[in-house]
């Protein structure tokens, strides 16, 4: 195929496979039925796994296997074995967002190829160049930046690059949204997101549904992505049908070999699926009210049934894409004898059970030979030249020429569809025992300076956004107060000015700061700091504990999303927190549902309601030119009165958003005598876990 850039293509099910490689993609990414993140998929079994490798590889599309959800510790035995099924049929990557799955890839099968997850939010270089240097293979971009910011992280980093250019956007940054997992324990982490923010969600400014975004589609930006070193132009969709990825895949490959994509192709895609059309304010750094939508009955009914049978001919039958090259020899009284050969080094022969004869009236020419053997038909291969060695005198008849070369073709069939395994072995994944701690010790975060009391001088620390002054941090050093700064989880555009901070607040003395993504924690750790991790991280098993002890890490919460008996079975010395105390976050976006996408520097907390009438805070960091808005819980989470119950834990977080000075201190108090604070709050899902 002639396009440069990899059309990775959605395969829910094996019909929506065959639709994606019979319209042209490069690669296919699919999951299994258990740790793909979307669990709401047909998806694949072992054997149906195996069938479809096979199948691609004999028509050189290459198949990334998504293992890309938070593993819990009871699941890691399962999680190995599939590994090494994996690594057995010889797929071409796993897609990881889990940073313990990352870590035992790792150790049952070195050499096989890791991609890291959009899942993981990476957006920076730092965060790019960490996985590079902990030997992914590719790290799949967040899909919020713009086309400037992907040219910065590729400076200075040589890992392949992924990133979306078709399909729906979530509202959250990727592995940042809680919102499905704390309204209906539906983790999104899990594959299971149930799309709450597709519901109506009123923003005080006539948006009824200020949580869902139009589908991106930046199908005439794939040439710039290209220059700006993308390697791979992936559509989402393992949830839609064949057509759809049928039309997407034909639509990217459009774009690929011309630059531009027809408008009627664009159309085509609109009517098989849109919110009120596309959008592509992320990548042109253009957000704002055009980039929301919903589905409409106008979209329902636009795809009718002409356009589901035109779409259908896009892969009714297998498009011809692997080049092959022979050569055929035709002599009287001898075998014929052809041989076929691709670009991967496969060779195929098929010799005539007869030798030919002199032909009695016209003998067979070169250009009827290679009629007849360049008559591929159903197979995936097209005859790109062929050498013709005949004497001119003799003949065979057509219908033995064409029965070497579907010989040939089955052979070379056979030769490419061998599956090629990755070695891997058992890995021993040994713990210090858990120690049964309990929680002795508090930490908090809070919003601005002017929410800390005095008692905050009870905690172990306390954490400032680094959008604050630096004099506000000195000030509370002064007051007898542990102070860190907590790097906002994500600051697209805005390493460079992050970095400067945690270079200058070293040099005076804040030295530990709070990290919540990966590229956070890499930037602060390259300039001698300690980190701390946030429950952002998303740390769900032991593993991915050790993953981030070694990384140098001095402490780490866990991800909000696991059950107390499930926090209980973590082990590993890297000292680990929960929350205990604040509202828990629901999403984390680049597009404010306040402002449409647009900072209008709110003066107050914001709220959005549902259709109940339940307000959910938005929460900014101030300040920031690169900042992101928080979607918070209608109502906090309590565990003061709990903590006898919180097993293997030594640190409870207490995280102040909306609370003034006179209720955070409260809060210290209640928490530290363990004491009830009343009705208006949540167990979060400590007793309830997720799915």
């Amino acid at each position: 195929m002639n396009n440069k850039i990899e059309i990775l293509a959605p395969a829910g099910g094996m019909e929506s496979l065959k639709a994606a490689v019979y319209s042209g993609c490069n690669a296919v990414y699919m999951g299994g039925r258990a740790f793909s993140a979307r669990a709401g998929a047909q998806n694949f079994d072992n054997d149906e796994m195996k069938e479809a490798v096979i199948f691609c590889h004999q028509r050189s599309v290459k198949v990334y296997v998504t293992v890309n959800t938070l593993i819990k510790e009871s699941e890691m035995e399962e999680a190995e074995n599939y590994i090494k099924f994996l690594a057995s049929i010889g797929v071409d990557g796993i897609l990881v967002q889990d940073m313990g799955l990352f870590n035992l890839i790792k150790n049952i099968a070195p050499d096989m190829p890791i991609h890291t997850s959009t899942q993981l939010s990476i957006h920076t270089r730092e965060g790019v160049k960490f996985l590079e240097d902990m030997g992914a293979e590719r790290v799949v971009l967040a899909r919020e930046m713009t086309l400037d910011e992907m040219k910065e992280v590729r400076r200075g980093t040589s890992v392949e690059l992924e990133a979306f250019v078709h399909g729906a956007h979530c509202m959250s940054v990727s592995g940042q949204c809680y919102m499905s997992a704390m309204l209906g324990q539906r983790s999104g982490n899990r594959g299971r997101c149930a799309q709450p923010c597709r519901l109506p969600f009123d923003n005080g400014r006539n948006n009824d549904y200020s949580l869902s975004l139009k589908d991106m589609s930046l199908l005439n930006y794939i040439s710039e992505m290209e220059k700006a070193g993308i390697a791979s132009a992936k559509i989402e969709g393992r949830l839609k049908r064949p057509e759809y990825v049928a039309a997407a895949v034909d639509a990217v490959r459009d774009a690929s070999l011309n630059g531009k994509v027809k408008y009627e192709k664009i159309e085509l895609l609109k009517n098989v699926f849109s919110r009120q059309g596309f959008t592509d304010g992320y990548i042109t750094g253009k957000r704002n009210s055009t980039m929301y939508g919903i589905r409409t009955k106008d979209d329902v009914v636009s795809g009718n049934k002409e356009v589901y049978a035109k779409l259908h001919s896009l892969y009714k039958n297998e498009g011809s894409f692997v080049p092959v090259y022979g050569s055929f020899s035709m002599k009287a009284d001898v075998k014929a004898k052809l041989t076929l050969w691709d670009d991967e080094g496969n060779l195929a022969e098929a010799v005539s059970e007869s030798p030919a004869q002199v032909a009695v009236n016209k003998p067979m020419d070169e250009e009827r030979v290679y009629g007849l053997i360049s008559k591929m038909g159903s197979t995936p291969y097209h005859l790109e030249n062929m050498d013709v060695d005949i004497d001119g005198k003799s003949m065979l008849p057509a219908s033995i020429i064409n029965s070497l070369r579907r010989e040939a073709t089955e052979k070379l069939d056979s030769l490419r569809g061998e599956i090629k395994p990755f070695a891997f072995k058992d890995y021993i994944r040994e713990y210090p025992e858990g120690k049964q701690i309990k929680i002795k010790e508090f930490t908090a975060k809070f919003q601005s300076y002017s929410q800390v009391p005095d008692n905050a001088v009870k905690l172990s620390c306390v954490y400032l956004p680094l959008s604050e002054s630096l004099e506000n941090f000195i000030k509370l050093k002064e007051r007898g107060i542990n102070v860190a700064a907590s790097i906002p989880r994500c600051y697209f555009g805005g390493e460079k000015e992050v970095e400067e901070k945690v270079m200058l607040f070293s040099e005076k003395g804040i030295d530990t700061f709070e990290a919540g993504n990966l590229g956070a924690a890499a930037l602060a750790l390259k300039h001698g700091a300690k980190v701390h991790g946030s429950f952002s991280l998303n740390i769900t098993n032991s593993e991915a504990l050790k993953f981030y002890e070694d990384m140098g890490l001095e402490r780490a919460e866990l991800s909000m999303e696991l059950h107390l008996k499930e926090i209980e079975e973590i082990k590993g010395n890297l000292k680990r927190g929960i929350m205990v105390y604040g509202r828990q976050s629901l999403m984390l976006m680049r597009n404010c549902p306040i402002g449409l996408g647009q900072c209008i520097n709110c003066k107050k907390t914001e709220y959005i309601t549902d259709r109940l009438g339940v307000k959910f805070p938005v929460i900014c960091e101030k300040g920031a030119k690169y900042r992101c808005s928080e979607l918070t819980n209608s109502v906090p989470l309590y565990m003061g009165n709990k903590i006898n119950e919180i097993k293997n834990c030594d640190y409870g977080v207490l995280r102040f958003t909306v609370e003034n000075i006179v209720e955070s201190e409260a809060v210290i108090e209640a928490v530290l005598k363990a004491e009830n604070i009343g009705d208006n709050k949540t167990f979060g899902l400590y007793y309830r876990g997720v799915f």
